[in-house]
């Protein structure tokens, strides 16, 4: 299948790219001044436990969300963990959480001791609702609410407090994709008891792995510093908490740090990147470029194709073809968790409609450091072209 004179990768030809071009955000900070906090760590000889650069991090991460409290952690799995097994209610087994999400999600809250609960979501945020939750709270036996802040629209965040309020559990966000994002005017981090944001390398703060609770909870902060350290006072000093290794060390705070001070230019490339997918791809044909919710300034961390529930070519058509030419297009939250070869027996059964179909409908397309504004143009133009030939795309994938 030739598209533009050119035979596409799937049905012979070469490759678009000779590299990949990824969906992870990747960036690299400035390597000077990365080296220049490196030297202070090693002159110090703090590597971790505390060190002068992760309480500058929190500090400043602090400030960024308009939080009174940041407490970091060697990943966001472990920030979660923390959160759920420490504020979960101990006389109830479940968690509610929505199905359309991170695969990970279910493996943490069995960390934490809980099973989880899963819920449909709301068609458009793609995000838990009290109206999607509620029917799932009715059998009793909730522990806590894990709620989902997603690129392009928050959870029900009113709703899911009154209905925490109604239950007696604690509502936690993990708002990982939301991270450097803005909801009516304010940064997210403030909302339910608390907030979880990653510091992977594949998302905007780089840590090269890390993560970090935000609150303005004095007494639960305290408890996460302890719960990181082993559940460690170190003013008492006892064991207050059952607590695990999950300090952030040195070398990773001065990574995040030094991407911190460059979040502007990160965010902006973003834009650059989903400014050249939308000029191509318009909305009137079988496939979209998803749309932030009125209220939402995203931070484009991802780029969502949304495709046609009944288009010829299928989500999974394009996905194919765009992987072949070196466009590493991936499904996103697909299977819904509820489907997943993984999900625990006891979880599985829901009929969740909304997180069937949104499953089948979207692909993240490449972003990040490793595209350019040009790689984007090319990616779209190959996608409308494969959207206007959708038969004779079909058939090449069957094909191919």
């Amino acid at each position: 299948m030739k598209i533009d004179g050119r035979e596409i990768a799937l049905t012979g030809g070469a490759p678009m790219f000779d590299r990949p071009r990824p969906t992870g955000q990747i960036h690299t900070p400035d390597v000077d001044a990365f080296i220049g906090r490196l030297d202070r760590v090693l002159d110090g000889r703090r590597y971790s436990n505390g060190g002068p650069l992760q309480e500058e991090l929190e500090d400043r991460l602090a400030a960024w969300h308009q939080v009174d409290h940041v407490v970091t952690f060697g990943n966001a799995c472990f920030a979660l963990i923390a959160l759920m097994r420490h504020l979960a209610r101990p006389d109830a087994g479940d968690i509610l959480l929505p199905s359309f999400s991170y695969r990970g999600l279910p493996h943490f809250v069995q960390w934490a001791g809980k099973m989880p609960r899963f819920c449909d979501v709301d068609e458009a945020t793609h995000g838990l609702t009290a109206e999607t939750a509620a029917p799932h709270a009715d059998r009793g036996d909730v522990a806590a609410i894990l709620s989902v802040n997603n690129v392009n629209g928050p959870s029900d965040l009113d709703g899911l407090d009154r209905l925490a309020g109604e239950l007696g559990v604690p509502l936690i966000h993990d708002s990982v994709y939301a991270i450097a994002a803005e909801w009516n005017g304010a940064p997210f981090g403030r909302h339910g008891v608390a907030e979880v944001f990653s510091l992977h390398a594949t998302k905007l703060v780089n840590g090269f792995e890390g993560g970090y609770v935000t609150t303005n909870d004095r007494v639960l902060a305290e408890a996460m510093r302890n719960i990181r350290n082993f559940g460690y006072d170190t003013a008492s000093p006892q064991i207050l908490h059952l607590g695990m290794n999950g300090k952030l060390n040195e070398i990773h705070a001065a990574m995040a740090l030094t991407s911190l001070e460059e979040i502007d230019r990160a965010l902006a490339h973003n834009r650059e990147i989903i400014a050249a997918y939308r000029a191509v791809i318009g909305d009137d044909a079988g496939v979209r470029i998803v749309e932030p919710e009125a209220g939402m300034v995203p931070n484009d961390e991802m780029v969502l194709l949304e495709v046609d529930d009944d288009h010829e070519l299928g989500r999974d058509g394009f996905l194919r073809v765009l992987q072949a030419d070196g466009a590493h297009a991936r499904p996103y939250f697909d299977p819904p968790l509820h489907r997943s070869k993984n999900c625990p027996p006891a979880a599985a059964g829901a009929e969740l409609p909304v997180s069937d179909r949104l499953a089948t409908r979207f692909a993240q397309l490449p972003t990040g450091a490793f595209v350019s504004s040009a790689d984007a143009t090319s990616i779209a133009h190959l996608v409308l072209e494969l959207d206007r030939r959708a038969g004779e795309a079909s058939r090449a994938v069957a094909a191919g």
